[in-house]
């Protein structure tokens, strides 16, 4: 592996990292940038949960108008007072020099201890410098009974 790619596989991290930062702390400041203006976001619903799709980086920030870090502010986490994603394998690929894919294991805490638990498969794009999501897919593998994360 040569020097610009290990670069580019810590900037890929780092994107990856930053989103479920942004997220847990419901900072759509942080988490709006982290897109390409064309990115699609997919959710494959677990049930309860239904399944979603986001189509451009509008659409994306969209939803996260209603995100707050206050507790029982934010209408997606009443009944949990943090979430914390932990990721755990990942496999970045650079596929050219300025795209990638990488899978990333994730697991979620919350009160209960592990809530749900997954993947994210993604397509990134470097624009300027930055490592930004083209696509990203999660898919719930298992989600608690006792879940507090609520259908989304």
């Amino acid at each position: 592996m040569t020097e610009d790619e290990r670069c580019a596989h810590e900037a890929i991290r780092r994107t990856i990292n930053a989103y479920n930062i942004a997220g847990d702390s419901r900072n759509a400041a942080l988490y709006t940038p982290l897109w390409a203006e064309e990115a699609v976001l997919e959710f494959a619903g677990f049930p309860p949960v239904p399944s979603f799709r986001c189509d451009g980086g509008k659409e994306i920030a969209a939803r996260t108008k209603a995100w707050s870090a206050e507790p029982g502010k934010d209408p997606s986490f009443t009944k949990t007072k943090f979430i914390r994603h932990n990721l755990t394998t990942s496999l970045i690929t650079l596929t050219g020099p300025d795209r990638a894919t990488a899978r990333t294991y994730f697991i979620v805490m919350t009160e209960i201890g592990q809530d749900h638990c997954g993947t994210y498969d993604d397509e990134l794009v470097c624009r300027d410098g930055i490592w930004l999501f083209a696509r990203r897919q999660i898919a719930l593998d298992w989600r608690s009974p006792e879940s507090l994360f609520p259908p989304l």
